[in-house]
C-alpha cells in the first residue's frame, strides 16, 4: 500500500486487473491509470523483502555462484 495523494491515508493499492492505482477508502474514490508492467518494474519490493529477512535473521544469505 502507498499513501493516497488525495486523502492522505495509506490506502492506495494497485488493481492489476483494471490497470489502476486506486484508493481503498470508499469515500475517497481516487484512481490513477498506470502501466502495470512498468509500475511493477519500478516498485519491485522482492529484493527489499529478501534483504529484510536477512537482516532479521530469518534466512541466511544465498550464494549466486
Amino acid at each position: 500500500m502507498e499513501k493516497c495523494p488525495k486523502c492522505g491515508y495509506w490506502t492506495l493499492a494497485l488493481n492489476v486487473r483494471r490497470g489502476v492505482l486506486a484508493c481503498r477508502r470508499v469515500s475517497c474514490k481516487y484512481e490513477e491509470p498506470v502501466d502495470v508492467v512498468k509500475y511493477l518494474e519500478k516498485n519491485n519490493v522482492l529484493p527489499k523483502l529478501v534483504e529484510s529477512l536477512k537482516l532479521n535473521g530469518k534466512i541466511r544469505a544465498v550464494s549466486t555462484r
